[in-house]
């Protein structure tokens, strides 16, 4: 939602209020978007430019990474349903802030996804959960490698995502402006 889209767009959008985009861009939040060329079915268009999708794609992982940089002191990153392309993403921005000496230190990292998650196959290449790049990135190597925390927490994202939205609200200092809908955030 860029200045520029929202100038040009051909349509409001029906309920920016419960937007992650829309509120992102409210409180000038970075939304990035990492997309894979030929993965989604719009790239079959007669239209399709690959080199706009990969070129947006391209920015969109330095301003990622730039905010991984400023995870020195600690930070949070939730991996959400993402079992491929959010790990190695997340992977090559910590690689490239490290290189940078902008290590991220004691950073807490959580995988949420419905597959069963066992720390002994992390180590054990023979097993099938050693390949699970969600399980063995954002909940193993990359918290250990930077004295963070990594977890897995394991059920349906229907019942986790209400839940963890809720504690957010409860311990928010600024609860009341959460709670209340018509709040814009």
């Amino acid at each position: 939602l860029s200045l520029v889209a929202k100038d040009n767009s051909p349509q409001d959008f029906l309920h920016p209020e419960v937007s992650v985009l829309a509120a992102c861009y409210r409180n000038n939040v970075p939304f990035t978007v990492h997309a894979g060329i030929g993965a989604d079915v719009t790239d079959q268009h007669p239209s399709f430019d690959g080199q706009a999708k990969g070129g947006c794609s391209g920015r969109d992982f330095l301003i990622y990474t730039n905010e991984i940089t400023k995870f020195t002191d600690g930070g949070i990153v939730l991996n959400i349903g993402s079992a491929v392309t959010g790990p190695e993403v997340l992977l090559k921005a910590v690689s490239m802030a490290a290189n940078t000496g902008k290590i991220p230190n004691n950073i807490l990292t959580a995988d949420f996804d419905l597959r069963r998650h066992d720390p002994d196959q992390m180590t054990d290449e023979s097993s099938q959960g050693y390949y699970f790049r969600d399980q063995k990135s954002i909940v193993t190597r990359i918290p250990e490698a930077f004295a963070g925390k990594g977890l897995y927490i394991e059920a349906d994202q229907k019942q986790t995502f209400p839940l963890l939205y809720k504690k957010i609200v409860e311990q928010s200092p600024f609860c009341d402006r959460l709670q209340n809908r018509n709040t814009k955030l």
